[in-house]
């Protein structure tokens, strides 16, 4: 949580780009896949006096190491 005066706003990014929607004080990532590790999120905070960005947060996405397995058969 950030403060400020006036108050602050925020935005969310992901690599960079922003995430539309993503303008609250916390962020909740949707469903990840693999292709998602790695992925930088950070947040900018901003009002009429300055911009601040947050430190990045890396993502990272465990694959399930276990072959799938057929406990009753068709």
């Amino acid at each position: 949580m950030a403060h400020g005066s006036p108050t602050p706003t925020y935005q969310w990014r992901k690599n960079g780009a922003n995430i539309p929607g993503a303008t609250a004080s916390s962020y909740t990532t949707p469903a990840t896949a693999i292709a998602d590790n790695g992925a930088q999120y950070d947040v900018l905070v901003l009002n009429t006096v300055d911009l601040v960005t947050s430190n990045p947060a890396i993502l990272t996405v465990n694959a399930n190491p276990q072959m799938p397995s057929v406990t009753t058969p068709p």
